[in-house]
């Protein structure tokens, strides 16, 4: 006696068939979500990594200027101009935080807007003295350690040497170094909430695509 299996080999050819188009259409679907999620994932980061280095970078700041209450000049506070950098299409800094990406040319530049001059961002921000001045006076007296010049008002004679503290470059540094791990698990943290909620939707658009592939599908 023999069976015939043609019609149930025809079926499995024909399921077989519609889960291959399952599959590529899954996939594409998800395929198509991907670039959505980079740019949500890295505009997101980009904007925290922005308020977090700015407000890290203003601490800093404000840490050096409480370490002195000037008597000899008037403080414009023009360091905090010295922030200047440029992200990418998404808005985030660099991968490897570093003294080209938060200040460099740009920053300088940012600092003279500001009111500052290019010896002072060296100087002040990036050395750490609390103004103060190098040079020769009208008497011929040579300073080659930053300065104060007197009386107040007038300054054409040298006073005591500039006060030296930690500068707000390495002060700001430090502490945006020590706070990368932070940003670090933030990123994760970020990533993680898009991929889920990427995932939610995929697997939305796959029951979506198997329900109309085998709407008239009859074992």
């Amino acid at each position: 006696m023999s069976v015939d299996t043609s019609a149930f080999d025809q079926l499995e050819r024909e399921f077989e068939d519609r889960c291959k188009q399952w599959q590529e259409r899954t996939l594409a679907a998800g395929q198509e979500m991907i670039p959505g999620l980079k740019e949500k994932v890295f505009s997101e980061f980009g904007e925290y990594q922005q308020k977090e280095v700015t407000r890290l970078f203003k601490e800093a700041v404000d840490q050096f200027y409480a370490a002195y209450t000037p008597t000899y000049y008037d403080r414009n506070r023009s360091l905090y101009n010295a922030l200047e950098f440029e992200p990418d299409e998404y808005g985030i800094i660099d991968e490897q935080i570093d003294n080209d990406s938060l200040f460099g040319s740009d920053g300088l530049s940012a600092f003279e807007r500001g009111g500052g001059s290019g010896g002072l961002f060296e100087r002040v921000f990036m050395e750490g003295f609390h103004g103060g001045a190098t040079g020769i006076d009208w008497r011929g007296e040579i300073r080659t350690t930053p300065s104060y010049r007197t009386p107040y008002g007038s300054y054409y004679n040298w006073g005591k040497e500039a006060v030296h503290t930690e500068s707000p470059h390495d002060l700001a540094m430090n502490s945006i170094r020590k706070h990368e791990s932070v940003m670090d698990s933030e990123y994760e943290s970020i990533a993680t909430k898009h991929c889920a909620e990427i995932n939610e939707k995929w697997q939305k658009k796959a029951d979506e695509i198997a329900a109309e592939i085998f709407s008239d599908w009859r074992w």
